[in-house]
């Protein structure tokens, strides 16, 4: 049987079966917990825009109808990386999807992340400000070419071992792949960032210690749901992904 063939007849992809959770959920949006190596965009079939929209279509019908209109679209209204775990949040109809997009666009969304860089990193909170280009250069230019836009990056320590750190971050701005950057410039690469890290780096930790993610994890996202006039803040059900946890408490032990 041909690969064309056999992808053909694959079911398609659940959000179960791709093993994501229901984090929250309301009228007109929807909150899920991403696994690694699943993407928000750009593979049909398997991505999430996808299978949300699958499943309301079989599960929650009336959901993806406006009166005398068809059915509304699903939107990512913000964006996660393929290899960013966490939390990730959708909305649905034209109504709903401007109403959370217009709070990212006024940055009155928060949002946390962890992330497991290498080296001990100095002092224990703080702010990268280093500006950012548009488009980044990859590990031998992270700020990018061109005009360098003012960007900042919170961070505290969460803990630390003889090679990685713990980071709590918070991006103060926008700018694409914002923490990847500001960490390899700041001379603490995230662990297992293809882009931006070290291929000696990455050659050793997927050898000696079978990492294979990137050390990055969106734990939670504050915002204001469609038809609330309060935040509520969404987490994730997992509070360090298992991997980046064995990485770290693995090098504590060698201590």
């Amino acid at each position: 049987m041909s690969k064309r063939a056999h992808k053909e007849s694959s079911p398609p992809a659940t959000l179960e079966s791709l093993g994501i959770r229901v984090l929250g959920g309301g009228k007109g949006w929807v909150a899920l917990d991403k696994p690694c190596g699943v993407s928000v965009h750009n593979d049909p079939g398997r991505d999430l825009v996808s299978v949300v929209t699958q499943t309301l279509s079989t599960d929650s019908p009336r959901l993806l109808q406006e009166e005398d209109c068809g059915p509304v679209s699903v939107h990512a209204v913000h964006r996660l990386d393929s290899d960013t775990s966490g939390v990730v949040l959708f909305g649905f109809g034209k109504e709903a999807a401007r109403h959370l997009t217009r709070q990212f666009e006024e940055k009155e969304v928060t949002k946390e992340y962890l992330a497991l860089v290498h080296g001990s990193l100095e002092p224990e909170t703080g702010q990268w400000q280093q500006p950012l280009a548009k488009e980044a250069g990859g590990r031998t230019n992270p700020a990018g070419s061109g005009r360098r836009l003012p960007s900042a990056t919170a961070f505290s320590v969460v803990t630390r071992s003889m090679r990685y750190t713990l980071v709590r971050c918070s991006p103060l701005t926008g700018r694409k792949h914002q923490i990847r950057r500001h960490a390899k410039l700041a001379g603490h690469p995230l662990t297992g960032d293809r882009r931006y890290g070290s291929k000696r780096a990455l050659a050793v930790l997927e050898e000696r210690f079978g990492y294979r993610r990137l050390g990055l994890h969106a734990r939670a996202i504050t915002f204001c749901p469609p038809g609330e006039d309060t935040q509520t803040t969404i987490a994730s059900a997992v509070s360090v992904p298992e991997a980046m946890e064995a990485l770290l408490q693995g090098d504590m032990a060698a201590e």
